[in-house]
């Protein structure tokens, strides 16, 4: 755990490097998330420092808190606070959660990593936390839009978080699935009445690249070709992250 921790510890480093260099202009301008603005990522970024450090905290003590207890409204809010907010300001607040979410994880024990944490997306281990916070860091800081991108993401990381997301898509199955047998990189995800993920085997289609060119694509964040990706067979394979939105 202690190098996932620094793992961490390094993307807030990268992190903090671009939101220091962001003017205020550049901060009031769109992301490339639709309908947010660069401000309003880096105070996402941080509010989510805020809530999981909180609901770790809570965990360690004995108790039970919900990431953001007033719900979807009160994430939204706060989102919605960064807006206008100054790359000093921004930036502030960035080190301030980093450094309380740090605070916390460091004072986690060896037997209390599997502890189980009442998370957005349901209950989770404390160590999930730490995966949690490491792909919301890297995702949305290429998310800016600034000099940072998915080909700059460690391909540690993007390998390992590409086959959590893979396996994570049984979950996020929608009606738009189209049945079939779709390889992304060495997986099989077949979508029937059932959604499942296995090593290698025949697909109707197949995406191929990078690590990181996939997982920019399969979390919506870029098309297959933006990504320099290679699709092969059925070319409805190239449109699979929609029905599996990430949140």
């Amino acid at each position: 755990m202690r190098e996932l921790l620094d793992a961490v510890a390094a993307a807030e480093a990268r992190l903090d490097a671009t939101v220091a260099a962001m003017t205020d202009d550049e901060a009031g301008r769109p992301s490339r998330l639709p309908g947010w603005t660069r401000a309003e990522v880096v105070t996402h970024l941080a509010r989510n420092a805020d809530s999981n450090a909180a609901m770790v905290a809570a965990t360690l003590r004995g108790e039970s808190r919900a990431q953001y207890p007033g719900g979807r409204e009160q994430r939204s809010a706060e989102i919605a606070a960064g807006r206008g907010r100054s790359a000093a300001e921004l930036l502030t607040d960035l080190r301030e959660a980093a450094t309380g979410w740090a605070f916390v994880m460091a004072a986690v024990l060896d037997d209390q990593w599997s502890l189980m944490v009442a998370a957005g997306v349901g209950p989770r281990p404390v160590s999930q936390r730490v995966h949690s916070r490491l792909l919301e860091v890297e995702v949305h800081h290429a998310d800016l839009g600034l000099a940072y991108t998915f080909r700059d993401w460690p391909e540690e990381f993007a390998a390992e978080q590409l086959a959590r997301t893979v396996r994570s898509l049984p979950e996020r199955r929608t009606d738009a699935a189209v049945p079939g047998r779709w390889r992304v990189g060495s997986s099989v995800v077949a979508v029937g009445e059932s959604v499942s993920v296995a090593e290698g085997g025949d697909a109707d289609g197949a995406v191929d690249g990078p690590p990181g060119a996939l997982l920019a694509w399969l979390l919506g964040r870029e098309s297959a070709g933006s990504a320099g990706l290679s699709v092969s067979g059925d070319p409805r394979v190239a449109v699979l992250p929609a029905a599996f939105p990430y949140p």
